[in-house]
């Protein structure tokens, strides 16, 4: 338990390190007051090091890290300690230039001004390294059987000529095997399904019902059907607050949605759908022409945005 939760906070605990060595470039001033150059080269070398090692592998610009860092508006623990670091730093700042204006030991608070300065860099560079680690590590999710299923009915195209789909019938459409393997593997403990269908796609219904029939599941299942224009924003967004009503009832670990049949426009808001905590989002990996499923939370989707707005 205790290596599960460090894994889970490990690149929060990597840059806590690096901050307290960027501040650790404080104590020469301390410790060292007559030799006010000491400081300002150890944190010139600590800012050589996180500049070589962390920002030149990143490609983002510093002026929008430092300004998500500054509003605080970078998420999680990492976010967390990057905001408070550079916030502790600009009072740091302030401090120092106010004792410059005051005439006050103006050389060691120039130095020390220089010393805060370069440390906001370099905390900087070693955030933006580990918020893109954060995110390139997320874990994927593990496919598993759902209750209750969200999918599109694309308008059937071309018919297939394996065994397997021609024993549901003879004029099976190619683009609904998905549909079937998607059935097929969530029927054991699935017990609702919520389907999305364009006026063009309504004639898919009889191969979803002949696919529901042929898995022995049509009977059990509670069927609910939504039409609307697959291309219309405002429709789409009235027909998944409708799913969303329908829906919450059940816990979000119960709940799977199929984002890759319709348009791409109800891909979008499939897959808003499924931004719920513990729901599971699938898709039809193409290289494969198979099913797989990532699990992904809002807090997941604004980590990814945020990354985004950082190029």
């Amino acid at each position: 338990m205790e290596l599960s939760v460090i894994k889970n906070y490990e690149y929060s605990i990597k840059l806590f390190i690096l901050v307290f060595l960027t501040f650790c470039s404080y104590a020469p001033a301390v410790f060292f007051p007559k030799y006010p150059l000491i400081a300002p080269i150890f944190s010139s070398a600590i800012l050589i090091f996180y500049y070589e090692r962390f920002y030149k592998n990143t490609g983002k610009e510093f002026s929008s890290v430092l300004r998500y860092l500054l509003a605080g508006e970078a998420g999680g623990f990492i976010g967390l300690i990057g905001f408070l670091s550079e916030l502790v730093l600009l009072n740091l700042l302030a401090q120092y230039i106010g004792n410059i204006i005051a005439s006050a030991d103006i050389i060691k608070n120039l130095f020390l001004a220089i010393v805060t300065i370069l440390n906001m860099f370099s905390v900087a560079f070693a955030f933006v390294y580990y918020f893109d680690k954060q995110l390139s590590n997320l874990p994927p999710g593990v496919k598993s059987p759902r209750s209750v299923l969200i999918f599109a009915l694309s308008k059937p195209v071309g018919k297939t000529g394996e065994e397997k789909y021609k024993n549901i019938s003879e004029d099976f459409p190619f683009n609904y095997k998905p549909i079937y393997d998607l059935l097929e593997f969530h029927k054991d403990v699935l017990k609702e399904i919520h389907v999305l269908y364009s006026p063009e796609a309504e004639r898919g219904f009889k191969h979803l019902d002949n696919i529901l029939n042929r898995l022995g599941i049509y009977e059990k299942l509670k069927y609910e059907k939504y039409e609307c224009d697959f291309n219309n924003e405002n429709a789409i967004k009235d027909k998944i607050a409708e799913i969303s009503m329908h829906i919450r009832k059940h816990e979000d670990k119960d709940i799977s949605i199929y984002i890759s049949s319709g348009t791409s426009l109800i891909t979008a808001f499939l897959t808003m759908l499924g931004l719920e905590k513990d729901r599971q989002i699938e898709y039809l990996d193409q290289s494969t022409s198979t099913i797989k499923s990532i699990e992904i939370s809002k807090e997941d989707a604004l980590l990814f945005i945020k990354s985004l707005a950082l190029e």
